[in-house]
């Protein structure tokens, strides 16, 4: 008896801290910087979802932490405060290992009578972390990349991608690639060349493909992506099914975008089968031209209709994102197996456009431009405006009119 009681009080604690960890929350969750802009001041936003009086402190933590200046550590947000700032510097030392250095932000609740002037012995509540992450060029030339496949059926076309990034100091040229394909035994059975692109700048990517017809028997097969550029090299590997592909991404839509704010997604996935797909859902993840995660979201799980197509809906908080080029990769789970979806993505204040990169650049999905509203106002006003002059403008033809007649 006491080890159920035992039993029941750990599962009670779990299940209030996991609805708690939900009233504290931190946007952005992570802020990526490059070195030479890392002696700017730096803001983020301390989430009060639960709308209470709140007391928190912000803590850095890492090897680097003592290089990190939080202008006010402690800070208090009343019930009617849903959110309020933080602001930090950062002093790095200039012998940084290239690649990438990461500094945890802790953002910890405080007890009510928290003594905050000594510094020691303070009991935290709850606790959300905001990342920093350093980018710190390698000297010279050199290159990482992110591989991409779209699956597809036999005799259906395969969509291979390498976002190549250019991670060095100086501007690298005529990257171009080579896709392997191997069976299950690791024999070789196709050799296929990409595009070649003529130059990568410092600091920003671009993509080889390969679209490849799978002329080959359903099952698991392996891809080698040979990349080279100015005498360097580097191999990616990943597997792929050919196969009837029970549910698959076609498309995103964005409902009401406005950088800065939550808009609601939604993913439609087509059912293949004859039959419903139960708890299916998906994973939407924003990625930068250097390969960064830098926001991501997942929908609840939801049942596939068969032989249709469902809408998966979820909520992606843009707080923290930039104007800018993106990829977006959508990963669908069900039924123990995982569908990679990868669209192009250009954000820009209040309009986004999503499209596959499968179809090229003129393939849109979506395009959600809240400018339209506003010009249809604006042609709407125009148009009032117009009709009034007109109105006034007979109202006093035959205002003049009628007063001659009168005088005559």
């Amino acid at each position: 008896m006491n080890d159920k009681r035992l039993l029941g009080i750990w599962i009670l604690i779990i299940l209030v801290c996991t609805i708690n960890v939900y009233a504290l929350g931190v946007a952005p969750s992570k802020n990526i910087i490059d070195i030479e802009k890392a002696n700017l001041e730096y803001t983020g936003s301390i989430i009060n979802n639960d709308y209470k009086n709140l007391n928190v402190v912000i803590i850095p933590q890492g090897e680097y932490a003592k290089y990190v200046n939080i202008k006010q550590p402690y800070v208090s947000l009343r019930s009617d405060e849903g959110e309020k700032e933080f602001k930090y510097t950062l002093n790095l030392p200039n012998n940084l290992q290239p690649g990438q250095t990461t500094i945890i932000l802790l953002i910890a609740e405080l007890p009510e009578k928290a003594n905050t002037d000594s510094g020691t012995n303070i009991q935290s509540l709850l606790s959300v972390e905001h990342q920093v992450i350093i980018n710190v060029p390698y000297p010279g030339v050199y290159a990482e990349g992110v591989f991409f496949i779209n699956e597809a059926d036999v005799n259906e076309t395969i969509n291979f991608a390498v976002n190549v990034i250019n991670k060095g100091t100086e501007d690298i040229k005529n990257v171009n690639g080579e896709l392997v394909i191997k069976g299950p035994t690791n024999e070789e059975l196709k050799r296929i060349k990409s595009n070649v692109i003529p130059i990568i700048r410092s600091k920003s990517s671009d993509k080889l493909y390969v679209d490849y017809v799978a002329d080959m028997n359903p099952g698991v097969y392996y891809a080698e992506f040979i990349v080279n550029y100015e005498n360097k090299q580097f191999v990616l590997r990943k597997t792929f099914t050919v196969d009837r592909m029970s549910a698959e991404v076609t498309s995103v839509d964005i409902e009401d975008f406005r950088l800065g704010y939550i808009s609601k997604v939604y993913i439609d996935v087509l059912n293949r089968w004859n039959m419903p797909i139960e708890d299916a859902y998906a994973y939407l993840q924003v990625i930068d031209q250097q390969g960064n995660v830098i926001s991501e979201t997942k929908t609840p799980s939801a049942s596939l209709t068969q032989l249709t197509t469902t809408k998966l809906s979820g909520y992606w908080d843009t707080k923290g994102v930039s104007v800018g080029t993106y990829d977006m990769k959508v990963l669908l789970y069900y039924n123990d197996r995982i569908h990679e979806k990868l669209f192009k993505t250009v954000i820009g204040i209040d309009n986004i456009h999503v499209s596959d990169v499968s179809e090229g650049v003129t393939g849109l999905v979506v395009e959600k431009n809240n400018k339209k509203d506003t010009m249809s106002m604006f042609y709407i006003l125009i148009i009032l405006i117009v009709a009034l002059l007109l109105i006034n403008g007979f109202f006093i033809y035959f205002y003049f009119k009628y007063k001659r007649r009168n005088i005559q």
